[in-house]
């Protein structure tokens, strides 16, 4: 993702709690657990609307590494999720680039992963969609 801001105000904002409402879909709640916000080994319970459903996950950021990257890892109750991002400059622009690991957490879900990937890819990329999109509407 491409970002027409300045590479510190993208890596702010990003692992900024508050800010996860103005572009992460669904989000309800998100309550602050344990550590310093924004450091290596804080903990935050997120609560979220899928189709319907209330989703609680347990967040933790695992690495920081300021201005260059972020590793989070969710835990929710059917799948995990971990986030490697990597933040850099080029041009006029601030990038994001990232890998996602999604593993399930009953059996059910690990069946049924393969094609559940499709859909969680959409939703990430939504997500960054509209990161990008708050970002740049930011004077």
């Amino acid at each position: 993702t491409r970002i027409h801001k300045p590479l510190s105000s993208v890596f702010i904002t990003f692992g900024d709690p508050s800010k996860l409402t103005y572009w992460m879909e669904g989000l309800k709640k998100i309550d602050h657990i344990y550590g310093l916000p924004f450091s290596e080994g804080s903990k935050y319970r997120i609560t979220f609307i899928v189709r319907k459903t209330r989703i609680t996950a347990i967040e933790e950021i695992i690495k920081v590494d300021w201005k260059k990257r972020l590793v989070l890892e969710m835990k929710m109750p059917r799948m995990n999720l971990h986030a490697d991002l990597f933040f850099s400059r080029m041009d006029e622009f601030s990038e994001i680039q990232g890998t996602y690991t999604v593993s399930g957490g009953n059996f059910i879900t690990k069946i049924l992963l393969p094609w559940m990937k499709p859909a969680i890819r959409k939703k990430l990329n939504g997500g960054m969609d509209r990161f990008k999109t708050v970002m740049e509407e930011k004077k």
